[in-house]
């Protein structure tokens, strides 16, 4: 079944063509001929086939064959319809496996376990599509529904330019075993692999067949470079000495956020076309090239760190994946992000000046600068985002700022209680710089007045000129979330669940993220009655004492008669 082909996709593409002229074809083949004329065909000639399918199709089927040919045509709400509407209408095993190829390519091994094991049942297999999809747009920090449209785009590219059979070289009727045979034949020297022939690249296994080399067991569909594409998007391709062709050997690269990660792929053999392109443990050509973008590789001889270096560059791009916004330079900007009882969060974010300037020619003169912030607030786990915000913060100056001169913010999200994840981006209005930052477990405490609870505590600076007004208490904050050792640290938290009348002791404490301390640089401790069963606290931390550097900041408060204690934590940093 498609995407499997028995001859190279525009050859087979003409066969089906003839066929559906003179006869009916039956599903497998209506829905093959729908999906070659998508790959090699044109986006016309595939509605009219989807068309002449009619009923011949199950609902679930035609619905994402629907759904592929929007995404082609750009139309990304149409597509996202027909999609989850063809998820919900899954009865049979043909449609659970083509709605699996879309995620099978990225999955973990979990999920692919989990929708093995899911009954044919059209709720089900849409709850799950849903939460696999949803999981990704909140882990890149991007918009429901925005990788599901993306990685449509991906497969796309993948099958045009990396399909596994590029020169029509597959026969009908060679078997599984020669296939590993004519691989083993091609790996010479007495280097051994085992080639398992995949039923659906969930099955795909992962060997190292020696120190420089290693390959994908072969898939039949597209090569390593393809299935890394379905992971990571867009490539960059690397500079290769002039006489390698890229035919033979290329070196890409993708931006992540590890960073950008390098990997050279080759043919196996000569004559080896086929079978695409493999991933290896070094870049490819002449090192006197690749040295101009790292210059470890300039020596005449490549140390053993290195290619382990490159190996777990490789694996990183294999095991994980993503859609997250990239930009050219790093926007340098400051977020901090705080749980509201009740509330929802509180995001803070200080902003460079300098990286907003449209170019160097009107630092001086610029009056005007603007911000895009991105936020979406979720639970990875259950695959479900509960707040998205994407709006544009301006500030006009009555004079030219300062090269190191911050412009700050704030705005609040409301979700309902709980533990969120938040993920921020902050960018320019051209795209071209940004900063990314993500927030596990942001507690949104829900007050009940009846089990002791703490709130995030806000770290500000009375002088820092942001405030935040909340029920009707004035709270100061710190966008850039430093401190000089002459300015006092204001903490301000809530405690619910007190017993009026009782005794609760609070202590602070500052640990050092350098090395391994074995005591906290600074610790203060008071005991205080409550008289309410919700107290709001503001104290006064002074800093003169310790080392520049970053620390943590530890709250405990200990119900003096149960010993009940809670505790919330911040990163603070001090500067001379």
């Amino acid at each position: 079944p498609y995407p499997y082909i028995w001859l190279s996709p525009d050859r087979e593409l003409t066969q089906l063509r003839a066929m559906a002229r003179s006869r009916v074809l039956p599903a497998d083949l209506a829905a093959t001929l729908v999906h070659l004329e998508l790959e090699v065909g044109t986006l016309d000639s595939a509605t009219a086939s989807l068309a002449r399918a009619g009923t011949s199709l199950t609902p679930a089927t035609r619905d994402h064959l629907a759904a592929e040919i929007a995404f082609a045509r750009g139309d990304a709400a149409a597509g996202t319809a027909a999609y989850d509407r063809g998820a919900g209408e899954i009865a049979d095993s043909g449609a659970a496996r083509l709605y699996g190829w879309d995620v099978f390519w990225i999955a973990e091994a979990d999920e692919r376990n989990q929708w093995q094991a899911l009954p044919l049942d059209g709720t089900a297999r849409k709850a799950w599509l849903d939460r696999f999809w949803t999981k990704r747009d909140l882990n890149d920090g991007r918009p429901s529904g925005t990788r599901l449209v993306e990685q449509f785009r991906r497969w796309r590219l993948a099958l045009q330019q990396y399909r596994w059979d590029p020169d029509g070289g597959l026969a009908v009727d060679i078997n599984d075993k020669g296939y590993a045979e004519e691989m083993v034949d091609h790996l010479g020297g007495g280097m051994r692999q085992t080639v398992i022939q995949p039923g659906d690249p969930g099955t795909l296994t992962l060997g190292r067949v020696n120190y420089v080399n290693r390959w994908r067991a072969l898939g039949r569909v597209i090569d390593d470079r393809g299935a890394m594409i379905l992971r990571h998007g867009d490539p960059v391709f690397l500079p290769m000495a002039a006489s390698i062709e890229t035919t033979t050997e290329q070196n890409l690269a993708w931006q992540t956020p590890a960073g950008r990660l390098i990997v050279g792929f080759s043919r196996i053999a000569v004559g080896s076309e086929r079978f695409g392109m493999v991933a290896r443990n070094i870049p490819m050509g002449d090192p006197m090239v690749s040295c101009q973008y790292d210059a470890r590789l300039c020596g005449a001889r490549m140390k053993p760190f290195v290619i382990e270096d490159y190996s777990h560059q490789r694996e990183t791009l294999e095991h994980t994946d993503g859609n997250a916004e990239t930009y050219h330079d790093s926007l340098g900007a400051i977020v901090q992000t705080y749980g509201i009882p009740h509330g929802g969060t509180l995001i803070v974010v200080a902003v460079p000046a300098r990286g907003l300037v449209r170019d160097s020619t009107t630092r001086a003169a610029q009056r005007q600068f603007a911000a895009r912030l991105q936020i979406e607030i979720g639970d990875s786990a259950a695959g479900k985002i509960v707040a998205t915000v994407d709006t544009t913060r301006r500030w006009t100056t009555t004079h030219a700022l300062p090269s190191d001169a911050w412009l700050s913010t704030y705005l609040t999200v409301p979700v309902n209680p709980g533990n969120w994840e938040v993920v921020v981006t902050v960018s320019d209005t051209a795209h071209t710089t940004g900063t990314g930052a993500r927030f596990g477990a942001v507690p949104v405490s829900a007050f009940d007045g009846s089990t002791l609870a703490l709130s995030d505590p806000i770290v500000g600076r009375h002088d820092a000129g942001l405030t935040w007004t909340h029920d009707g208490t004035a709270i100061p904050l710190n966008p850039t979330n430093a401190w000089h050792r002459d300015q006092s640290v204001t903490v301000h938290y809530d405690i619910d669940g007190q017993v009026p009348g009782r005794r609760y002791d609070t202590q602070f404490e500052l640990w050092s993220t350098r090395g391994h301390p074995k005591a906290p640089a600074f610790t203060i401790a008071f005991s205080a009655q409550a008289s309410t069963a919700r107290s709001t606290v503001e104290r006064e931390l002074s800093p003169a004492h310790l080392t520049p550097g970053e620390y943590r900041l530890i709250l405990r408060v200990r119900d003096s008669v149960t010993g009940k204690d809670v505790t919330r934590e911040r990163y603070v940093a001090i500067l001379k």
